[in-house]
């Protein structure tokens, strides 16, 4: 495993970096981002959806509709989209329904501070940035 990092530039110069590096490795493999039972309840993460009414944004809703570990909380679009419902903003594209919880969310302007811990990004990259 070491290998892939020195081959990736990081300089392993003495025994203790070496050590050092298994550490942080060991302890960042241990970090659990999957969502843990809380007194017999599954916890989602909350995560959104940067271009949610574009066709990318559309097949990320389909993806996660019921995905076990994640849970789509926010839907942002552009900010002719920003403020509707997501029924009313969208044109869907997907042989597959529109699911039922996302018809009535609002939809977001694409900025900072959506209400989830995750976001998605359907944007296309002349609106993403580098």
């Amino acid at each position: 495993m070491l290998s892939k990092f020195i081959k990736a530039g990081i300089k392993i110069k003495t025994e203790a970096d070496q050590y050092s590096l298994k550490n942080k490795l060991k302890v960042k493999a241990e970090v659990n981002i999957f969502p843990t039972e809380n007194k017999g309840v599954d916890v989602k993460i909350p995560v959104g959806i940067l271009g949610a009414t574009g066709s990318v944004g559309q097949q990320f809703i389909h993806l996660l509709r019921d995905h076990p570990f994640f849970e789509i909380t926010a839907l942002a679009a552009s900010e002719r989209s920003a403020g509707k419902t997501y029924r009313e903003a969208v044109t869907w594209f997907l042989s597959t329904p529109m699911p039922d919880f996302v018809e009535n969310m609002t939809v977001h302007a694409c900025e900072p501070n959506l209400p989830c811990r995750i976001v998605f990004s359907g944007l296309d990259a002349s609106v993403a940035g580098p």
